[in-house]
């Protein structure tokens, strides 16, 4: 797909799912039945599906099979294609597209409340495993993440606020972040918004987020190592994200000076720190050997 018409169906797929949780409706059917794209676009794709085939046109057939393929989306992931990677597309702590992943899981968490089952499982397991790695990167203090991934800007040296935003609502029940004073109103003008806007409503509407602080690490695609010291974390693909658009593989923090710094080539730049650390490696499915077909 190509770029102009990927960013296109990320537009239609967000007004979606911002106009289906602002007033029940969504004004672009035809991108729920497209086909193809980014994982970030198929897990919002399925979002779309369960929300138009359950509440805005109900279609009892078109229905259980979003369910279906839906749960089969998030088993994938959990046991053999690795956590925010789809068949063998890597898009693991995504900091570019995960305003887009969260804008989705949001979405799913409060339809899937709805309709209970396996389906809303799976999608509060997917929010533990999410909360959990994102822990291991939490600078104290600011409750910002920082983690190397797939698809990094480069040259930005910085925290994804979306992500920092959930991470919050989820963790702590409210925003610690500041943002501008119309920033949690829903709109489709603001898509990237939308996972903390749905986040915060979770909160508000008592949903809640199941175990997400229980601490369970997902399965990646490749192997995640975080080393904690007393003033800062660093985190590394050691064997790299060869299955990822654009990965950086090395981000460091020092919480006592502020400083950050992401890179696509792990140990440049040296990281700061010595001494004792705790260790954390997140198993990714590279060290299995090929995952499952």
């Amino acid at each position: 797909m190509a770029q102009g018409q990927s960013e296109q169906l990320n537009r239609l797929l967000g007004e979606n799912t911002v106009n289906f949780h602002l007033n029940g409706t969504m004004p672009n059917p035809g991108a729920i039945t497209s086909t193809g794209g980014t994982p970030n676009q198929k897990m919002e794709r399925l979002a779309n599906q369960i929300a138009y085939y359950h509440f805005v046109k109900p279609d009892p057939g078109l229905a259980d099979q979003a369910v279906t393929s839906t749960i089969q989306n998030l088993e994938g992931q959990a046991q053999k294609w690795g956590h925010q990677c789809i068949d063998h597309t890597d898009e693991a702590l995504t900091q570019s597209h995960g305003p887009i992943w969260l804008r989705a899981m949001m979405s799913l968490r409060i339809t899937s409340h709805r309709l209970g089952g396996n389906l809303e499982q799976l999608v509060l397991d997917w929010i533990e495993y999410h909360t959990s790695v994102n822990n291991l990167g939490l600078i104290p203090g600011e409750s910002k993440v920082l983690l190397p991934g797939s698809r990094w800007k480069s040259g930005f040296n910085g925290t994804d606020q979306i992500t920092d935003l959930c991470h919050q609502l989820i963790t702590a029940g409210q925003a610690v972040s500041q943002v501008g004073g119309r920033f949690w109103d829903l709109s489709a003008d603001d898509q990237d918004n939308a996972g903390a806007v749905l986040a915060q409503q979770i909160v508000q509407q008592g949903i809640g987020f199941g175990n997400a602080t229980g601490g369970t690490l997902p399965r990646l695609r490749s192997t995640l190592v975080v080393e904690r010291y007393a003033d800062g974390h660093v985190g590394t693909f050691p064997n790299g994200m060869p299955e990822a658009l654009k990965p950086s593989l090395q981000a460091w923090a020092v919480y006592s000076t502020g400083e950050i710094q992401i890179s696509d080539t792990v140990g440049n730049p040296a990281s700061p720190f010595s001494g004792t650390a705790t260790r954390t490696v997140v198993q990714g499915f590279d060290g299995d050997g090929p995952p499952q077909a």
